[in-house]
């Protein structure tokens, strides 16, 4: 309702009154805090440690180009080409292994957002992690404010599969395809960029 006017929406979650979230807020403020101290606890690490693999290519690759860079004016057209091929295949060995290590146990991150009585918890993390985390919420709700988890909404979902929030589908895209980008350089631009979906429902 928008000034007495109702307006259809066609994503997202309408909310049928207006006091119903507010009243969520501050109750559910609690677990707002929690979660955050619950993230200090949590994340661990700076980065992802390199992949070695993908440290080797790309050593190999720009010790080629140091190599060749001052008598590359010298050289024939077939050395050249030579030196290309290499260089792209070292490149394409680059954009088919990952960059860091993304199992990486040494880091960890916790991301969570609510609104109303509405939550997404988001990690790197492994299925435990998830697990504990769900066990540690519903711990707290039962405890602190007299809630329960509902077990058919409070679902544990992989990345690579869509997990439903305020209507709306959130996945982490895998794209292997490279692109190069303003510097000549191949790399997987749309991989494992979060995507946020309108369903096929409601189209």
């Amino acid at each position: 309702m928008e000034d007495g006017q109702y307006h259809v929406t066609y994503s997202g979650t309408a909310q049928g009154s207006i006091i119903s979230p507010i009243l969520a807020n501050i109750y559910l403020n609690e677990l707002d805090k929690h979660m955050m101290d619950f993230k200090k606890s949590f994340d661990t690490g700076s980065a992802r440690r390199r992949n070695p693999e993908h440290r080797k290519a790309e050593a190999q690759k720009y010790y080629i180009k140091k190599k060749y860079a001052p008598t590359w004016k010298t050289l024939d057209r077939s050395e050249k080409s030579k030196i290309r091929k290499q260089v792209k295949s070292l490149e394409k060995t680059m954009v088919n292994i990952p960059y860091a290590d993304p199992f990486d146990p040494q880091y960890r991150r916790l991301s969570y957002v609510r609104y109303a009585d509405d939550f997404l918890v988001g990690i790197i993390g492994s299925k435990n992690d998830a697990l504990r985390i769900k066990d540690n919420i519903a711990k707290f709700l039962s405890e602190r404010l007299s809630l329960s988890l509902s077990a058919e909404k409070t679902l544990i979902t992989h990345s690579a599969k869509r997990a439903k929030f305020l209507s709306f589908g959130i996945t982490v895209a895998r794209n292997n395809n490279p692109r190069r980008n303003s510097k000549g350089t191949l790399t997987r631009t749309h991989n494992y960029c979060v995507k946020l979906l309108i369903p096929k429902e409601s189209w």
